[in-house]
């Protein structure tokens, strides 16, 4: 063989065997790229703002996700993925691949959340607390604190990084349009000031998804939103005969059973019993609706309520009106909307509450003064 056929064939077999490696080394790192990864459960993996694929793929590297940097590097690139990573907070299951981690990374709406804010407002006060969502399910509340109390350094530090952190505010049955108003007024992740308190009644208590910074007023407008809804539909929803005649006396009577009880199963026979003195022409004597007069609207006096305070001549002096007051007196759930509208069926014309947190109900005035005897021996 010349020369030159020697050199012909040491170039073939040179490009023969380099297609051979290329092959054997596309192979491998296809093979890794879709080979089960090394973690054992469920983690989460957060992926920074304009943070580079090199970057990602350290991290992921790092905290033991990945078993190549650089094979997760060609796989984005040989699948034109390299570009499209998206910032948020991914959970990623257990035994994840190379190409599956890529996958849940570059799509947006995979994106999780880690850390969540509740803002819980009641008519004790309001107060923060910080849960943290685990991989494969599950919660646990991490800190919390009183409006008037900073958080731990730990937890500032989750909260500056923005990561994974939604919010949400949390709002309990019967506080007045004024208790809620201020209460959003002075969350620290809410924006601006509430100008215009909402009509009584009018706000939905329930919770609500909201953003660092949302408007306290944007939020009261969704409240509003929510309670009109809630209120139509269970309008609609009214049995035929029902004995409430309008949306407004619905909502109206609907206050006053909210603020009557804590105890959900009772919700119906308060109804009934308001609902049977109003047939009779009885006055309602509640106190809750004195209370409201008294405070103007802020639904607490600070004290307890006195027989002097029965005397005092306001439009919502349920001892002095016959009738239902002239609006509601606190923000109703959507249970005490619906008992309103369907009483209990019954023939109790009182309640005083029992001393274990219900309420003792009674036919007659005869058997309501026994209870209220029983409830002053316990109370003594």
């Amino acid at each position: 063989m010349s020369k030159l056929g020697v050199l012909l064939y040491s170039l073939l077999a040179f490009v023969a065997l380099s297609f051979c490696m290329a092959a054997i080394a596309v192979w491998f790192v296809n093979q890794s790229f879709h080979s089960q990864g090394p973690i054992q459960e469920p983690v989460f993996f957060d992926v920074g703002k304009g943070e580079s694929l090199a970057s990602v793929a350290s991290s992921l590297k790092e905290e033991g996700i990945i078993r190549s940097e650089i094979v997760f590097q060609l796989g984005a690139m040989w699948t034109r993925k390299a570009t499209l990573l998206k910032y948020g907070t991914y959970e990623l299951e257990a035994g994840a691949s190379m190409a599956e981690v890529l996958g849940e990374l570059t799509t947006s709406q995979r994106s999780v959340i880690r850390s969540v804010v509740v803002y819980r407002v009641s008519s004790t006060g309001s107060r923060y607390e910080l849960w943290s969502n685990q991989p494969g399910g599950g919660r646990e509340l991490v800190a919390e604190r009183t409006a008037d109390t900073p958080w731990p350094d730990e937890v500032e530090a989750i909260l500056a990084t923005g990561k994974g952190v939604s919010y949400q505010v949390t709002v309990a049955e019967g506080l007045t349009s004024i208790q809620v108003a201020e209460a959003l007024s002075a969350a620290d992740f809410l924006a601006g000031d509430v100008n215009e308190i909402p009509a009584e009644g009018t706000l939905a208590p329930q919770s609500y998804s909201v953003f660092s910074g949302t408007g306290a007023a944007d939020l009261l407008m969704e409240m509003e939103a929510s309670q009109s809804a809630i209120l139509q539909d269970e309008w609609n929803g009214r049995p035929e005969g029902a004995f409430v005649e309008t949306v407004e006396a619905a909502l109206i009577l609907a206050s006053i059973i909210e603020k009557e009880t804590s105890v959900p199963d009772e919700r119906g026979l308060i109804a009934s019993v308001f609902t049977n003195r109003l047939r009779r022409g009885m006055k309602l004597q509640a106190d809750p609706t004195v209370i409201y007069g008294l405070s103007e609207g802020r639904g607490t006096l600070g004290r307890t309520l006195t027989r002097r305070d029965l005397e005092v001549a306001t439009p919502y002096n349920t001892y002095l009106h016959t009738g239902l007051p002239p609006t509601p007196i606190s923000n109703p759930g959507r249970e005490s909307i619906r008992k309103a509208l369907n009483p209990d069926e019954s023939d109790y014309l009182y309640f005083v509450a029992d001393g274990s947190g219900g309420h003792a109900f009674a036919k007659t005035y005869e058997e309501h003064r026994e209870n209220v005897r029983h409830w002053r021996r316990v109370n003594q």
